[in-house]
């Protein structure tokens, strides 16, 4: 289990920060002619093609035996899967994003009728609730039907999701709550102590290497976090899902 998982999240790590350096790339053409926004059309599918590459041949990576160059040709060829499941998380993000400011822009509102009807007047942990159920909603929900859609699409193809079991496995509550956990504990928590720094650290040269080393090991664990939710998403060609 080790072994693999280091191997993983070694490819991730390697991958996102590939990633990483075409988006910084395609951020740097200032589209001002024809050329350069063709150039900026390409580089961008260039980056969705090769996210697809890297994700689908780490979730491949946890339940198929065959040679990691072979995984790597399955991964290539199994971009549209990708940008299916993509799309999917999109549409799950944006509709949570529109709840969360329905939320903010309709809170006094909220508050009033919450005073009016129940007679509660602190509505805080009410507010930080909704907020915690649209979080769960979109990182624990909605990526655990589309990773779990991308495994399947890449192991058993496009008519295998006129079958319910994929959509019935990607809302098992175990699986739910292991794909949430996965992004809140290796990813949410480490973002939040992004800009910490201790107070006795001198501002010399000790200050930027410690915030090197710091972010090092937050990108380290974050992807962490996202090989453990590919591997609990991820369809075995010949066993049931989990």
């Amino acid at each position: 289990m080790l072994s693999p998982l280091l191997a993983i999240v070694a490819w991730l790590a390697c991958g996102h920060a590939v990633l990483g350096g075409l988006f910084w790339t395609l951020l740097q053409v200032p589209e001002s002619t024809v050329f350069t926004v063709a150039l900026s059309v390409l580089l961008a599918v260039m980056l969705l093609v090769a996210t697809g590459w890297v994700e689908v041949a780490a979730q491949l990576s946890w339940t198929e035996s065959e040679a990691p160059a072979r995984r790597i040709r399955r991964a290539a060829a199994a971009v549209p899967a990708f940008l299916v499941s993509l799309a999917l998380f999109a549409l799950v993000f944006w509709l949570t994003a529109r709840a969360g400011q329905w939320l903010i822009v309709h809170r006094g509102e909220i508050d009033a009728w919450l005073i009016a009807g129940p007679g509660i007047v602190k509505s805080s942990p009410i507010h930080a609730a909704l907020g915690w159920v649209l979080w769960f909603v979109r990182y624990g929900l909605g990526l655990s039907v589309a990773l779990t859609l991308l495994g399947q699409l890449t192991v058993a193809g496009v008519c295998s999701i006129a079958q319910p079991a994929w959509l019935c496995a990607a809302l098992r509550p175990r699986r739910l709550a292991l794909v949430a956990l996965s992004i809140f504990v290796f990813v949410w928590l480490p973002w939040q102590a992004v800009y910490w720094r201790p107070g006795f650290l001198p501002p010399t040269w000790f200050e930027p290497a410690f915030v090197a080393v710091k972010l090092l090991v937050f990108y380290l664990v974050a992807n962490l976090g996202w090989a453990l939710a590919l591997k609990v998403t991820a369809a075995a060609r010949h066993s049931k899902q989990d």
